[in-house]
């Protein structure tokens, strides 16, 4: 019997040695499962932050998407004659105010500021002669044409009949007034 309580007693340490062994190895397992699930989170806070800078940024971006589209439509195109087209649209606008038009110059103006933007100057060198009114109304309308129309500089002259004839205001004969401006719009280079 004695052999047979030694065999039961070695069975029984080893038996608890594996079995401490086993928890051991258990415990070291899952915490080392807990560290990976701690990074996980971690990470996954991470990933959380990084896709909402991300949304931030597109919504920025598509911000100044919308910005620019919208502040395109104040610069002068450089495709489909976009600078013809708009002393067309000044010397309609002319028309219909009932006055007398003359471009009398065009340029290019440079600007070191605008050239970084790949922009530049569209000087326009007009003369319109027609009724105080009319005149009036037209500079207002200018003022108000979806461009970053600057008048640069003008001249206000009465005239008579629009000959270019300067007359007293005593006189009867029809007075017009004649306005002799610059204007920069920016355009496209």
């Amino acid at each position: 019997m004695l052999k047979k309580t030694i065999y039961t007693l070695i069975l029984s340490v080893v038996i608890a040695v594996i079995s401490v062994a086993g928890y051991l190895y258990s415990v070291v397992y899952v915490g080392g499962l807990v560290a990976d699930l701690r990074d996980m989170y971690r990470k996954a806070g991470d990933l959380n932050k990084e896709e909402e800078s991300l949304k931030s940024i597109k919504k920025v971006a598509e911000n100044a998407n919308q910005r620019n589209a919208e502040l395109s439509k104040y610069i002068v195109p450089v495709k489909n004659e976009g600078s013809i087209n708009f002393v067309k649209t000044l010397e309609e606008t002319a028309d219909k105010y009932g006055l007398k038009s003359n471009t009398n110059a065009i340029e290019i103006v440079s600007d070191d500021a605008l050239s970084k933007l790949n922009k530049e100057y569209l000087s326009i060198k007009i003369t319109t002669i027609g009724s105080e009114a009319s005149v009036t109304s037209f500079v207002k309308k200018l003022e108000l044409l979806p461009f970053n129309v600057k008048i640069k500089n003008y001249s206000l002259t009465r005239v008579l009949g629009g000959q270019g004839v300067v007359v007293s205001k005593n006189s009867n004969s029809i007075i017009n007034q004649q306005l002799d401006m610059e204007i920069l719009v920016i355009k496209e280079k």
